[in-house]
């Protein structure tokens, strides 16, 4: 098991760094007929932005490997999906110089794809987190749009409060982080 996540009462980050991103729209169809979107890279994230207060993050999302297989090309639901999305988040305070890390690993369970943009769903596996927010057996989502040109590319991030009140699959918000260092690679299906 990867960690991955951190999370800390007001803040979630996520550190690494990893290559450019890249696209590629063009998926592959498998021997039985159907497509694959897939998902790759890690990326530390611009977390704080603009805020000036003493709290201070280090936000990184790491995915490996996240793929899904779809019947057909216009198919909204996969087959199956596979891959795991590590997300570390280290955050301090810069006058008491109190710092704590919370991490978390999920287990895809939903790739959906669309030209330089993914939303990755998963269930939380393992977990750390100061506070507890995030329990084993939660859904979490994540969209990465691996960015164009000069504009950097971006993740954004969506929990769900409990087991029992989980998002739906390949469910996240817009993605609103830029990408500081690092990025991901996203193959269409």
């Amino acid at each position: 098991m990867r960690n991955v996540i951190a999370r800390t009462p007001a803040v979630l980050g996520v550190t690494a760094a990893v290559a450019a991103a890249t696209v590629t729209t063009a998926g592959a169809a498998t021997p039985d007929g159907g497509h694959t979107a897939q998902v790759r890279g890690a990326a530390h994230l611009d977390w704080d932005g603009e805020h000036t207060g003493p709290w201070k993050s280090d936000l990184w999302i790491g995915v490996d490997g996240a793929r899904a297989t779809y019947p057909d090309a216009v198919a909204v639901v996969p087959s199956a999906a596979s891959g795991t999305v590590r997300v570390k988040h280290r955050f301090w305070n810069t006058e008491t110089r109190q710092e704590m890390t919370a991490w978390f690993n999920l287990d895809v369970d939903c790739v959906a794809v669309g030209g330089p943009v993914a939303t990755i769903t998963g269930i939380v596996n393992q977990q750390h987190s100061p506070d507890q927010a995030f329990l084993e057996g939660v859904r979490v989502g994540l969209t990465v749009y691996t960015g164009a040109g000069e504009q950097p590319g971006r993740v954004g991030a969506l929990r769900a409060g409990t087991r029992d009140a989980q998002i739906p699959l390949c469910a996240s918000t817009a993605p609103a982080w830029p990408v500081k260092q690092g990025g991901y690679k996203v193959r269409d299906r």
